[in-house]
């Protein structure tokens, strides 16, 4: 069926091809798969080639393909910092920081950019000694490059020095304003918000959100697009498709999985994190697969919800063993390891407006919830510094952020009173005020056995990278600061909040 067809993801550059400039990706993909075979592809065709099996999730070949590419040689930089970012993608960050290790090796005069590309690699990688000498090398090439002095503002918070990160941010936006001061002012905001200077850093926050919001529009035209499209086909779902979707989930093979979702900044990744330290449990800290692959087509794409819920109706029981199958392979292609009997965590913090798709094609699946108190992941959200897109534009103002924060919470609204005993609630406030207690109720509805491990964030720090914004945090101790941090900024937070009452109550934290 075309839904369960692989579907690129978008392709961010186009040298990958005339197949790809032309709206043709799979086209591309042929024809430089042809050019390998015939022995006529040269390391650009190696590298774009690669760069296009990533989009197709096909990662254990654009592996393949990329390291032959960099033995083949004659690759520029920018070539090679396309192959890092694709496994920058996919959290290989130490694959990134080898070939970043080799743009910088085989250029005779490195470029900014590509040292700093490198610096933000090993970063990543928790080589932060080394990351800091070659942003400083970076630094002292063009003492105007705001991202070189964005991480070593950002290497000295890490270490703690928050007062010597405030000074260099503040110096370099008042000797070089350029067009990335955005960036600096999002780290700004970070390091006084935990020096407790509350007003500078929402000050330094909506400075950096004004340079932003003309470039924010159209990815906010999306997402109130997307947040329509879902809500339509929600409220289409009766009680009749959803016994009808479990009958047919009887005649499918089953395997292990679980949907954690909630919303950005609500503690999806550190109880991922947790669940995963079992033997018997595998994470995907956020592949995209479900979303890309379909979500966006079955739903975003569909002509309006009645014609998503439709489609989802019509689906047959080996439409159904397609899809999985697909979903199965990529995902483990992502994690290039098998998945086994383990139960497999599929965490996506969004995924909570999605639901519908994920029942349809996983009506065994069990749903995990992740809920803090909204007005503290609100606040969160807005600190956030991550790429603008459908997701992230809504954060360019307190009061879009709230609205996206209720457009996507009404889903588990509605969804909480249908899925009875396959869903739980996880309250992040309990996760750190007991968290053996709130782990082992997690275990238990997984069908898991409880282990110490997962309270010890050692076990968190050396397991794989963690791809999303909060990284460095869910490798640490837990800590109760991030609780209640929303009154520091109650009187800004206030033109939103009455879009957050009905959750607050809902969720058990009206004051």
């Amino acid at each position: 069926m075309h839904a369960f067809q692989a579907s690129s993801r978008e392709i961010p550059w186009a040298a990958a091809g005339p197949g790809v400039e032309a709206g043709d990706p799979q086209a591309a993909l042929a024809k430089y798969a042809d050019a390998v075979r015939q022995g006529t592809a040269d390391a650009a065709d190696l590298a774009n080639y690669g760069v296009l099996l990533c989009r197709f999730f096909q990662f254990r070949q654009a592996d393949e393909v990329f390291r032959r590419a960099i033995e083949v040689g004659g690759l520029d930089a920018a070539s090679l910092r396309r192959i890092a970012h694709c496994y920058f993608e996919i959290g290989r960050f130490s694959d990134a920081a080898r070939v970043m290790r080799v743009a910088v090796a085989r250029t005779a005069d490195p470029d900014t950019v590509t040292v700093n590309t490198l610096a933000w690699t090993l970063e990543r990688d928790h080589q932060v000694d080394e990351a800091r000498r070659y942003a400083e090398a970076a630094c002292e090439m063009d003492p105007a490059y705001g991202p070189a002095v964005r991480l070593l503002a950002h290497l000295d918070r890490r270490a703690g020095d928050l007062e010597r990160a405030e000074r260099r941010l503040e110096d370099q936006l008042r000797r070089c304003p350029s067009e990335f001061d955005w960036g600096l002012r999002y780290e700004l905001a970070a390091v006084q918000d935990r020096l407790g200077r509350y007003d500078a850093a929402w000050a330094a926050l909506e400075a950096a959100k004004a340079q932003l919001a003309p470039q924010a529009a159209r990815h906010l035209r999306d997402s109130q697009f997307i947040r329509r499209r879902q809500w339509e086909l929600v409220q289409l779902i009766t009680f009749a498709d959803l016994r009808r979707w479990h009958e047919a989930g009887a005649r499918l093979h089953r395997k292990r999985i679980a949907f954690l979702a909630g919303f950005p900044r609500s503690g999806t990744t550190l109880l991922e994190q947790m669940i995963a330290s079992r033997p018997d449990a595998i994470d995907t800290d956020e592949s995209g697969i479900l979303a890309s692959q379909f979500v966006e087509p079955l739903v975003w794409r569909a002509d309006d919800g009645l014609s998503a819920i439709i489609e989802l109706r019509s689906l047959n029981v080996e439409q159904l063993s397609a899809g999985r199958e697909a979903y199965y392979q990529m995902t483990e292609s992502y994690l290039d390891e098998q998945i086994g009997d383990r139960l497999l965590i599929e965490k996506n913090p969004l995924f909570t407006a999605d639901l519908a798709l994920g029942v349809r094609l996983f009506p065994e699946a069990a749903t995990l919830i992740a809920l803090r108190d909204p007005r503290d992941v609100v606040l969160s959200y807005l600190f956030t510094m991550v790429p603008l897109n459908w997701s992230s534009a809504p954060a360019m103002s307190v009061i879009e952020a709230c609205r996206f924060y209720a457009d996507a919470m009404r889903h588990w609204l509605w969804w909480r009173r249908r899925l009875e005993d396959s869903a739980c609630e996880v309250r992040y406030e309990d996760l750190l005020a007991d968290p053996a207690g709130a782990t082992r109720c997690v275990a238990e509805f997984l069908g898991l056995e409880w282990d110490a491990s997962m309270l010890d964030e050692r076990y968190r720090s050396q397991r794989k990278a963690v791809r999303t914004p909060t990284y460095d945090d869910v490798t640490k101790p837990l800590y109760t600061r991030s609780v209640g941090r929303w009154r520091n900024y109650e009187h800004y937070l206030e033109p939103g909040l009455p879009l957050l009452k009905p959750f607050l109550e809902a969720f058990g934290y009206a004051d």
